[in-house]
């Protein structure tokens, strides 16, 4: 539950004035704030900011479940605002201004805030209301990227996606209704204005919440909006009505042809491919002053949030003399972008339409050496990744796709590599190009890289790698699985290696170091629709060199693992944290588990295949506090769990 839906529940629950107080407090300046930008005029602004904390008050206690907040305002507060134009015959026509296409970082902000202005709240309304409340969320509220997936019950990562969307939408919608956007960073435009100063008369918004009189004109607009919320209602249960007619009606229809629906729906045809729209990913790339950077080469890749694919990365472009860039992608619906920056001398990460900032660089030399300690010449290392703080926060970069060719160096005779330009204050852990050898991991290859020009130097030592080999095939049918994610999953020690089927349901797990795995699907694969679930390989010991064959794993439909998480003092819901299932589909001998985040009820649902289950709350102090179960073909188990 988050701060605000506390507060909501204190204000419903307990009539507390406090409460609603805070609430009024923290959303005053943003309600204005739409209210001016719609009207423009101060004192109309006022009362409708009156009105709709009055509307707020009134309808708090039907909320449903999921609703946010900001959203909710935003919605109201446009709807009071054209109420209150009716009334007093104050239909605003925006003046539509084209200026001319600015190419600098350095344009009139202030014009292009003035040009922007009167159409905002328009292009904010055009949006879904998932991709508003995303975009309300992390402007307005100002929540980090996590905590906007948080409130809306997505990964961090599909936050990122959805609110990247919005802003190319808005952008699209702003232009046509003629406003000149340069290649400019909207989320940073946002953050600065969206949200400007208000008068300080929330003071009599709460003395019209505690039985005092509004102000005429707030009492108005308060009346008509809520006639006019009824009106709504009437008419979309009007809508509901119709809609079951007709679902009525092809009911037979859709029995007579269900039969026949029946052995394609467990792998529905693919529909003929067509080309995606294009969109246009724009950025900066500045120093560590955050001066732009021209001639960078910025890299853009792109994830899949679906998983199952492979990250890709799109053609390079240098930054311009204003270190802008502008890069065509595709727009698949279920993309994911990070940018990656580099000078030659520097490295930065960052997503688009945001600055990526290049950080300060250091340099190690390693010594490659064979488990004997001989030096091993012309081995071609790369980092495979960095961790640390990048160009928005906390960053885990993988270096899968799009790593500079700089940064692939091959060892001379003594088994020397060096390698500068790294991002300093980073961690890193390195990977030979190749199948032919790997990098031991363990602490000689996780280096943390100083933040000074140099990093103490490292010994790595290579070994042989193993191959491990299967196939994934559906149990009722045997047919081939395809596109479905699979994992090997160390024991002991945090390695992790992965592959995708083909389309023969065969997957090819490479470069794995001497040890014991456990080999599993990815359950959130869009290929398999929650709807199939598989047993682990468990324990296979593989030694180095080997090339293994692995017996077939079988997709079955499994069973359901259901209840509550509840806090154990005040069994209230437990609300954004997981639930994870350890069982056959991920054994406890490595760390990989099942999980969901729990839903604004408590609420969990997860499909797992038959067996032994144990099934706990995701918390550091509630690890050890699980529930053993057993599941069923077909069957689901109730488990309620408990947290402090």
């Amino acid at each position: 539950m988050t701060r605000e839906d506390r507060l909501l529940h204190r204000y419903t629950a307990q009539d507390s004035q406090a409460a609603f107080g805070e609430l009024v407090r923290q959303h005053h300046a943003f309600v204005y704030s739409v209210c001016l930008r719609k009207l423009e005029d101060r004192q109309m602004a006022e009362d409708v900011t009156q009105a709709v904390f009055l509307l707020l008050a009134a309808k708090a206690g039907s909320f449903r479940r999921g609703t946010v907040l900001t959203g909710w305002l935003f919605q109201t507060a446009l709807l009071a605002c054209r109420n209150a134009a009716r009334a007093e015959a104050r239909r605003r026509h925006y003046e539509r201004k084209a200026v001319e296409q600015m190419e600098t970082a350095g344009c009139d902000e202030d014009a292009l805030w003035n040009d922007m202005r009167p159409l905002l709240d328009d292009a904010l309304e055009e949006l879904g209301v998932k991709d508003r409340d995303a975009v309300l969320l992390r402007y307005v509220d100002g929540l980090s990227l996590q905590e906007v997936g948080v409130a809306l019950g997505i990964t961090t990562a599909a936050a990122h996606k959805r609110i990247m969307r919005a802003l190319e939408r808005m952008k699209r919608s702003l232009g046509r209704g003629g406003a000149a956007l340069p290649a400019i960073d909207l989320g940073a435009l946002l953050s600065d204005r969206i949200v400007e100063a208000a008068p300080a008369s929330h003071a009599d918004i709460l003395s019209a919440m505690t039985g005092h009189a509004a102000s005429g004109a707030a009492q108005t607009i308060c009346d008509s909006v809520l006639r006019e919320l009824r009106h709504t209602k009437i008419k979309t249960a009007a809508a509901c009505a119709f809609a079951g007619a007709v679902i009525a009606g092809t009911t037979i229809a859709f029995a007579a042809v269900n039969a026949r629906r029946t052995a394609s729906a467990i792998h529905p045809a693919v529909p003929p491919a067509s080309a995606p729209p294009a969109i246009i990913l724009l950025g900066r790339v500045v120093d560590t002053r955050n001066n732009p950077v021209a001639g960078a080469s910025v890299t853009i890749v792109r994830y899949d949030d679906r998983g199952g694919a492979q990250p890709v990365a799109l053609k390079s472009v240098v930054t311009d003399r204003f270190g802008l860039y502008h890069v065509p992608a595709p727009d698949t619906g279920h993309d994911v972008w990070q940018t990656i920056a580099d000078s030659g001398e520097r490295i930065g990460f960052g997503i688009p339409a945001h600055d990526t900032r290049l950080l300060a660089p250091t340099r190690i030399a390693l010594r490659l050496v064979d488990p004997s300690g001989k030096p091993m010449p012309n081995v071609t290392i790369k980092p495979a990744g960095f961790a640390g703080i990048g160009s928005y926060g906390n960053m885990l970069q993988s270096l899968q796709a799009g790593c500079p060719k700089r940064l692939e160096v091959t060892s001379d005779s003594d088994g020397q590599a060096v390698l500068t330009g790294l991002p300093g204050g980073c961690s890193t852990a390195f990977e030979v190009l190749g199948q032919q050898y790997t990098p031991i991991l363990g602490g000689e290859n996780t280096v943390h890289l100083s933040s000074g020009a140099k990093t103490p130097p490292r010994t790595i030592h290579l070994v042989r790698p193993a191959t491990v080999k299967g196939t994934l095939v559906y149990a009722y049918s045997g047919t081939p699985a395809v596109g479905v994610r699979i994992g090997a999953q160390s024991i002991g020690v945090t390695r992790w290696t992965e592959a995708v089927t083909d389309d023969h349901g065969r997957y090819r797990l490479i470069g794995l170091l001497p040890g014991q795995y456990n080999i599993g699907i990815d359950e959130s694969c869009e290929a398999l629709r929650n709807e199939w679930v598989a047993a682990a390989l468990p324990d296979l010991t593989i030694d180095a060199g080997q090339n293994m064959t692995a017996q077939p794993m079988k997709l079955v439909r499994g069973g359901w693992v259901e209840g509550t998480a509840t806090f154990r003092k005040s069994h209230k819901p437990i609300v954004g944290e997981q639930v994870g299932v350890y069982g056959p589909a991920h054994p406890q001998t490595s760390p990989w588990v099942e999980a969901q985040v729990i839903g604004a009820d408590g609420h969990f649902r997860l499909r797992v295949p038959p067996g032994d289950q144990y099934v706990y709350v995701m918390t550091a102090n509630d690890a050890q506090n699980g529930v053993d179960i057993k599941v069923t073909e077909g069957a689901t188990a109730h488990v309620d769990l408990e947290a402090d």
